[in-house]
């Protein structure tokens, strides 16, 4: 029996698959560049890989039964990793799943980024050796392509391809890499793929790119599996340094981790592994270190430097990325420690190193890197920011995952109002969330602008948030939500006075970098231009929070942007425009580096920096 084509509509995208049978949720998803996160491994137990089906609803399965009530089932919600559609559905994917696993690689690109293409894909005349002509079949195909004899180099895997595709009055389809053969296949026609992979400290970020139009095919994400052995690079370092078996973990864990989002990216795609011909990948010096098997040592003592630090290229095979056996991997430079080449991948994304007027890039995690650009010159460095926004040291704190409460807002009466990523019952806060309660606080006048929690005495005039206010554990806590209206049904979801200075912490730091920055390029940062915020995290950010907390500098609201997963995008860049990464070089050779560790005045201005601004 034929089952005629049905469309799969995911909102709020509008982006649609198109299926030929029953299809699983994860599949279709992924193919259109989002990943349903499955915690539990499909097992339907844990809950938190809700969607919902607003047309189309397939009837709900046992696990559905247990995880939602009558009425969220009639609404439409089901557990993605039980979802298989038979028939056309319009769905909803909460924001969970993009933040962690679907992260953006971009829009689509102007013309002029295909102009100087990395990957020369040809269809040609299969190459004939006559008498007195090419001395090889290699040279032959080199003639036909245009390139002087001997000029053409291959590895054994493709001098094997280029035999079994003969000689003969057929097309060949070719393609070419740096003067490189990569691919030879019988029949003229080849739709070469690339990779862009972002290894960042708490997630892996993939996309599959058609090097011919530069358009993503598909893109997903996962947790990063090192987070097993610590939360931070220094944790990672300190594993792979005090441990016989710590430095070939690490390495295990990212390369599986990308192994796996390749394997799902390209079987949602219906695409083949070998069809990827290039790869580019951006992470800060310790993932690739990590990720390329190189020991670590060298990043955890002092001058802490990395083992090299221009742009490399690897085969695929080396590193074991599921790829072409002859696709290149580009790996973006590194600057200095902690800034690396997602830092520079993300710079070339947004054009930090064209233009003179001072611009700011932050681009938001654990690790926080900052580059001020100003009249030609770039100062870069580090902000070890903690990961209190990643939900990390919060009493509350979690992920950005259904049930995170995502944004807070208080009312001039003292309402307040929360909104938990994919609508669920409160569980806990997740970044976002965080910097807005703070912020809400601040105004409210519960917080003061040194950090101090209030008491509830202490509230006058605002009935509605005194009542919020008590000891819990020991220490002064302000609730979010109240118990019964929680995942739980009984504790409610707060922010404690620790909390908040886990907050002015991580936004000390960040502050401090920012100031330290811009006064070595001469620069106030009042004077700033423009504000890029980078990061998945920063997409769900708000400006007036991170202004009124004072993690940014205090400017228009209008040159404040978030330009989301930048690193990806730079990746993405760099498989279709040969200069991207040769620009990236340029920029990590000159930028000026700042160590903030040895740094004279960073204690100081850290120690200003902790409190809030006053309004």
């Amino acid at each position: 029996m034929t089952i005629d084509p049905f469309a799969i509509c995911f909102l709020p995208e509008n982006r649609v698959y198109t299926a030929t049978g029953p299809v699983e949720l994860y599949l279709a998803a992924a193919a259109v560049g989002m990943l349903v996160e499955q915690p539990c491994g499909s097992q339907g137990t844990c809950g938190r890989c809700g969607v919902r089906v607003t047309w189309g609803a397939p009837p709900p399965t046992a696990a559905d039964r247990e995880q939602f009530t009558a009425e969220e089932r009639a609404a439409g919600w089901r557990l993605g990793c039980q979802l298989i559609f038979e028939g056309p559905a319009t769905v909803e994917i909460p924001p969970v799943t993009r933040s962690l696993a679907g992260k953006s690689f971009g829009a689509d690109l102007a013309p002029d980024a295909l102009a100087r293409p990395r990957i020369h894909t040809l269809s040609v005349p299969a190459p004939v050796v006559e008498e007195g002509g090419a001395s090889s079949v290699l040279d032959a195909l080199a003639e036909v392509v245009g390139l002087p004899p001997r000029s053409l180099r291959a590895s054994p895997e493709a001098l094997a391809e280029l035999a079994i595709a003969g000689t003969g009055t057929y097309q060949l389809a070719v393609a070419i890499h740096a003067r490189e053969l990569v691919c030879v296949r019988r029949g003229g026609e080849l739709e070469p793929l690339g990779l862009a992979i972002d290894v960042g400290t708490t997630s892996i970020a993939a996309a599959l790119v058609r090097l011919g139009d530069g358009s993503v095919q598909a893109c997903a994400s996962c947790l990063n599996p090192q987070v097993a052995f610590g939360a931070d690079v220094i944790s990672r370092i300190k594993h792979a340094t005090e441990r016989p078996e710590g430095m070939a973990q690490l390495s295990t864990a990212v390369r599986d981790g990308i192994a796996a989002l390749v394997a799902g990216l390209t079987e949602a795609g219906g695409r083949d592994v070998h069809d990827i011909l290039l790869a580019a990948v951006a992470g800060n010096p310790t993932m690739m270190h990590a990720w390329l098997g190189v020991p670590l040592g060298s990043l955890g003592r002092a001058p802490y430097a990395g083992v090299w630090a221009d742009a490399i290229s690897v085969k695929a095979g080396a590193v074991q990325v599921p790829a072409h056996p002859n696709a290149d991997v580009l790996v973006f430079p590194l600057i200095r420690s902690h800034v690396g080449g997602d830092a520079v991948a993300a710079a070339m994304a947004c054009d930090l190193d064209r233009g003179r007027a001072p611009r700011l890039l932050i681009d938001l995690g654990t690790n926080t890197e900052v580059l001020v650009a100003h009249d030609g010159r770039i100062a870069a460095t580090s902000a070890a920011a903690g990961p209190a926004f990643e939900g990390v040291s919060i009493r509350h704190g979690m992920r950005g995952a259904p049930g995170a409460v995502d944004v807070v807002s208080i009312s001039a009466a003292g309402r307040v109002t929360t909104s938990t990523i994919g609508g669920f019952p409160a569980k806990g806060v997740c970044g976002s969330g965080l910097i807005d309660a703070v912020a809400e606080l601040l105004r409210a006048g519960v917080i003061s602008s040194s950090g101090y929690l209030r008491k509830a005495e202490e509230v006058s005039g605002c009935g509605p948030l005194s009542e919020r206010l008590a000891q819990i554990d020991g220490q002064q806590a302000f609730t979010l939500v109240s118990g019964p209206d929680t995942q739980s049904g009984s504790e409610p979801v707060t922010m404690t006075a620790r909390d908040v200075r886990e907050v002015q912490l991580a936004k000390g730091s960040i502050v401090a970098a920012v100031t330290l920055a811009c006064r070595h390029l001469g620069l106030d940062p009042a004077d700033l231009e423009e504000v890029l915020i980078a990061g998945a995290f920063g997409n769900y950010l708000r400006k007036s929070s991170v202004l009124r907390i004072g993690l940014v500098p205090e400017i228009d609201p209008e040159r404040i942007r978030f330009i989301g997963n930048a690193a990806g995008v730079g990746a993405r860049l760099a498989l279709l425009d040969r200069e991207v990464l040769e620009r990236g070089r340029e920029l990590a050779a000159r930028a000026e580096y700042l160590d903030l560790a040895t740094h004279h005045d960073y204690q100081a201005i850290f120690m200003e920096a902790l409190a809030f601004p006053r309004r």
